[in-house]
C-alpha cells in the first residue's frame, strides 16, 4: 500500500519545489491513490491526509495519512441444519 503511494508520488513530483501549492497537490494525489485503493476493496476507509514542509530540512515534505485495511477472508464456517 505505502510503496504504491510512494511510487505514484515519485513519478508525479520528481524535481518539484517544496511550496504550499506542491504540498497541496501531493495531498490531493495521496487522496486519489487512497480512493482508488478503497474502490478496489484493498482498504475500507481512510482519514486525515497532511503534507507539510519539514521544520528542520526545507527539501523534505512530510506526508501523513491513516487508513483501515480490508480484512481478508481466511476461512468460511458452514453450519447445516437438516430435518428428516
Amino acid at each position: 500500500m505505502v510503496p504504491t503511494v510512494r511510487t505514484a508520488l515519485r513519478r508525479k513530483f520528481a524535481r518539484a519545489k517544496n511550496t504550499a501549492q506542491t504540498r497541496g497537490a501531493i495531498r490531493t494525489q495521496v487522496i486519489i491513490e487512497l480512493e482508488e485503493k478503497q474502490k478496489k476493496g484493498i482498504i475500507e476507509s481512510f482519514g486525515a491526509v497532511t503534507a507539510v514542509a519539514d521544520e528542520t530540512e526545507p527539501t523534505i515534505c512530510n506526508v501523513s495519512f491513516e487508513f483501515t485495511v480490508a480484512h481478508g477472508l481466511n476461512r468460511i464456517v458452514l453450519s447445516a441444519h437438516i430435518s428428516v
